[in-house]
């Protein structure tokens, strides 16, 4: 998860579903976490600020969750509704109408990354940072570098990498599973929730409003990013990713 540095990342949602996948589809019974900042500036965030910010403090509900899940991972939806919306209301003085604002703006962010790396990535590891962006040939022809092919055959759901949709829709054949488009759309729809809610949330907000900036900035970031690989990836306003003059795409290096 380094991969997401420097922008914060706390949905409990996805983090209880990842360590449900841990048990019932990897069967493995621990897991090793990195902190959200570079670990080599433990105990710092990587926030610019006047004075440093621990970790432990900026990123508090990514070690909360995780601890939370790989303690005990079967528990009711509605109650961790309800207990991460009484957390942020202690955090932030809010009510839990706005808290519960807070965590569904937490809930739509954490989706954008995870849908991103695994249908537009090259490793799952930190070889590369996700949120620094992509080139255009590493969008069109990751195989140049070093493409991690389990990230699209093993780790995430069935579906198409950018290169085999632009080829499938040049031939006219029939897509299967997830698709860069559906995921285009999907993480657009993620940002604009994301923002709306913490906008929703920020009314409501009694303690801490300087943390509570840096989040809702945070929200606003990953919007940005959304949004940034979304026009890239599409890069003709929303269909197939094609050359220009109609030549077939390249599917693998020369």
């Amino acid at each position: 998860m380094a991969n997401l540095e420097p922008f914060r990342y706390g949905s409990p949602d996805f983090i209880q579903k990842c360590v449900q996948a841990m048990h019932a589809v990897h069967h493995g019974n621990g897991l090793h976490l990195y902190p959200e900042s570079s670990y080599w500036d433990w105990p710092y965030s990587a926030d610019k600020v006047d004075n440093r910010l621990l970790q432990i403090d900026r990123d508090w509900i990514w070690y909360k969750a995780w601890s939370r899940y790989a303690w005990s991972v079967k528990r009711d939806s509605v109650k961790e509704s309800n207990y991460w919306g009484s957390e942020l209301s202690k955090r932030y003085g809010t009510d839990l109408l706005h808290s519960k604002y807070i965590l569904e703006a937490y809930e739509q962010q954490g989706e954008i990354a995870p849908k991103l790396l695994r249908r537009f990535g090259i490793t799952d590891g930190n070889r590369q940072t996700l949120t620094l962006g992509m080139f255009m040939t590493q969008l069109i022809n990751p195989y140049r570098y070093g493409l991690f092919t389990l990230l699209y055959n093993s780790e995430g759901p069935e579906g198409e990498m950018l290169t085999e949709y632009a080829e499938k829709e040049w031939k006219h054949e029939k897509h299967v599973g997830e698709t860069p488009v559906q995921i285009i759309n999907e993480v657009k729809a993620h940002g604009e929730k994301a923002v709306e809610a913490i906008n929703k949330a920020s009314v409501g907000v009694k303690k801490d409003k300087a943390e509570f900036g840096r989040l809702r900035n945070d929200m606003y970031i990953y919007n940005a990013l959304a949004n940034n690989y979304a026009e890239k990836a599409s890069a003709d306003g929303g269909r197939a990713v094609l050359p220009a003059d109609g030549r077939r795409p390249s599917v693998r290096p020369a």
